[in-house]
């Protein structure tokens, strides 16, 4: 089953005399493309697709009403300004131009702008999808994916507001970020992901390392401005702001395989499928829902499709604060010495990156049994005295020394350390063993209420 991801582009006219938005509905159903488009008002045309594959095909409805990869995105631009004439065309980072044709427009008549669509009037049209404005290359190191992924957040994090977001990072790294950022910050659980919520925007979220697998950001707008939702996923991203869907292009029936596809991986459909996927518990046909509701009750309707308590949208709204969420547990900013503590004791607790089994095991051999690990170091320094003791009597008889003292002092200072590593940890445990348990029984308490 092919993987689609919507693209954004835009036609602008640049004779309205030579093509018009007939025109221009005309190809794309000639062409049965599949997705959605409207004329912008303004000598353009905004539109839409779903392209899949490596080579970026679009997807295309064949005569038998199925759904499959069409041309790709290289040869659809080339064909529409071959055939529509006259046209800019940009799609997915690609742009091509028509035929000039100088001399066949009257220069009175060059800027002539034509009365959008009324369906795009009545719908708005300001959907903000970044891959319009950067192709990722198959080919591209992570770096550079990386670097183009960061250039849709610059609007995303120069707002300020409350800020929620849900990620695959283990608990270990929260700390870092609190102290980074130095505003507190509720942590809760949604399945494996951890959901982030602060009364302002968290900017060390912008920079995690490594990359998550996804990420989902949503920032309250202020009374004045849209919430905006970011979804990245494999270092792909959207971006939604509730202004609405551009329309289904005219010559798609509604109610067939082509409508239906339509709806689903394109618009809000495309940004759902993204968000929820395979990684977020909840209904994609509710998280589209809540996308498609107006602009003010857009923070709650998504927070209730993901199932997280309204709490949150209240700490979005500004009615409620970061210790009145259920089941999370406030972190506060601290020193980078005690962050450090911080991180270094969820590790040791199976809250970090290493595997809970194998943090488990390190527990049960040098945590729960320091007799063990003293009795251990003692014999270790022992063995590493004697062989001190045995080295340095050899200098005074001329015999071969630097083995026996090497050894030695390496066996030593392997002991000292595990004695001192053991007893560092042990300390860092015991101090916060109460959040730890603490937030181990609220994960238990969601866990089973799911």
């Amino acid at each position: 089953m092919a993987s689609w991801r919507t693209v954004h582009g835009h036609i602008q006219r640049l004779d309205s005399w030579l093509v018009s938005d007939e025109d221009v509905h005309a190809f794309f159903e000639d062409e049965r493309i599949l997705g959605r488009g409207c004329a912008d008002g303004q000598g353009g045309f905004d539109f839409e697709v779903a392209i899949a594959g490596r080579r970026r095909r679009v997807a295309t409805l064949d005569d038998a009403g199925t759904v499959f990869r069409g041309r790709s995105v290289n040869d659809l631009v080339d064909l529409m300004s071959e055939r529509l004439r006259k046209v800019e065309v940009e799609l997915d980072g690609e742009v091509a131009h028509g035929p000039i044709d100088l001399g066949s427009v009257d220069v009175s008549d060059e800027f002539l702008l034509e009365e959008p669509d009324e369906e795009c009037v009545e719908e708005a049209v300001e959907v903000d999808f970044s891959d319009a404005g950067a192709r990722v290359s198959p080919e591209a190191s992570v770096d550079e994916q990386n670097e183009i992924d960061d250039d849709g957040l610059d609007e995303v994090f120069g707002r300020e507001g409350p800020m929620m977001v849900i990620v695959d990072l283990p608990l270990s790294e929260v700390p870092s970020l609190v102290a980074s950022d130095d505003e507190p910050m509720a942590v809760s659980k949604l399945g494996d992901a951890l959901v982030l919520t602060a009364e302002t925007t968290m900017p060390s979220v912008r920079k995690l390392f490594p990359r998550p697998s996804y990420q989902i950001i949503l920032l309250a707008g202020r009374e004045d401005e849209n919430p905006t939702l970011h979804v990245r996923r494999d270092n792909q991203k959207l971006t939604w702001d509730w202004a609405g869907e551009l329309p289904i292009f005219r010559w798609i029936e509604p109610g067939s395989e082509g409508h239906e596809f339509v709806v689903d991986e394109t618009g809000a459909g495309a940004v759902a499928r993204r968000a929820v996927a395979d990684v977020i518990d909840a209904r994609f046909a509710d998280i589209r829902m809540a996308l498609q509701t107006s602009a003010p009750n857009g923070v709650r309707a998504l927070i209730q499709a993901l199932n997280l308590p309204d709490e949150i949208a209240d700490v979005m709204e500004g009615s409620r604060q970061l210790p009145e969420i259920p089941n999370s547990h406030v972190f506060s900013p601290g020193s980078v010495g005690s962050a450090f503590e911080d991180r270094i004791a969820y590790e040791i607790a199976g809250e970090g990156f290493v595997e809970p089994e194998v943090m488990g095991a390190y527990r049960k051999f040098y945590l729960d049994k320091p007799w063990a690990v003293a009795l251990a170091s003692a014999a270790q320094t022992a063995v590493a005295g004697g062989l001190l003791a045995s080295g340095f009597g050899r200098i005074h008889r001329g015999k071969k020394w630097k083995l026996r003292t090497v050894m030695g002092g390496w066996l030593f200072v392997g002991g000292m350390t595990r004695i001192l590593t053991t007893s560092y940890a042990q300390s860092l445990v015991s101090q916060r063993q109460s959040d730890i348990e603490t937030w181990k029984t609220m994960r238990n308490l969601q866990e089973n209420d799911d």
